[in-house]
């Protein structure tokens, strides 16, 4: 693999539909990217946070698994709850 595709990293941003197979979605390209995505960014809009701290935890265990940041857009409340 040339040096160049050694350093080329990704910065993922969720589609507003995060549920149903989604997160094995994530899961696949994740692991098919190995290393190339470096953070994962949580942007729902229209839910309440009880939902959206919902959506996010599975996601938010992924992306720990394997070391990708996971970012939350637009809502410290949820971003302090999820730690």
């Amino acid at each position: 693999m040339s040096d160049d595709l050694q350093t080329c990293q990704i910065y993922l941003i969720s589609p507003l539909e995060t549920g149903g197979d989604f997160p094995a979605r994530l899961t696949r390209a994740l692991d098919a990217g190995k290393g190339i995505a470096t953070a994962f960014q949580f942007r729902v809009k229209g839910l309440d946070q009880h939902e959206a701290a919902a959506l996010a935890a599975p996601l938010q265990e992924i992306c720990a698994a394997r070391d990708v940041a996971f970012i939350v857009n637009d809502s410290v409340a949820l971003a302090k709850r999820l730690g």
